[in-house]
């Protein structure tokens, strides 16, 4: 069933417009409200701006879901600080700004609707991980993009 069957309609971000706009119009030819907007994770201010674009269309959030993840492979001795702060800033960073921001729209749902949900999950994980639940994610989310 689809999430607009449940009342519900999608925002949806990434970093590369282009990209963002094809999984904007795959999702809206399948029947979903779909907003879209480009955003880089990293970037507080776009972040914010994310949100604010949210918030004066819906002005609640039932169900936040964090799904940036860069993973960057190298040997503890390899490791380079530019490489690490990046991967900070999307993997831990970007979710707890995003949460910071949203709170407000989640409290709203929950005063209205009775809950609102937060849900993180690891992209990359989700493309080739071998965990059965993580790799049935990784497949429906495939679909969609």
């Amino acid at each position: 069933m689809q999430p607009r069957a449940y009342g519900y309609a999608l925002t949806i971000s990434a970093r590369k417009p282009d990209t963002l706009a094809q999984t904007a119009t795959a999702l809206g030819a399948k029947g979903y409200e779909v907003v879209d907007q480009a955003a880089n994770v990293k970037d507080e201010d776009a972040l914010k701006a994310l949100v604010e674009l949210y918030r004066e269309r819906y002005g609640h959030l039932d169900v936040l879901v964090n799904d940036a993840g860069v993973g960057i492979g190298a040997t503890p001795g390899e490791h380079e600080t530019k490489k690490v702060d990046m991967q900070l800033d999307v993997n831990v960073r970007s979710i707890i700004l995003m949460y910071r921001e949203c709170l407000d729209l989640l409290k709203a749902a929950g005063a209205q609707f009775g809950k609102a949900v937060v849900v993180s999950l690891a992209s990359i994980a989700g493309k080739g991980a071998s965990a059965l639940a993580v790799g049935l994610f990784g497949d429906e989310r495939r679909k969609l993009t």
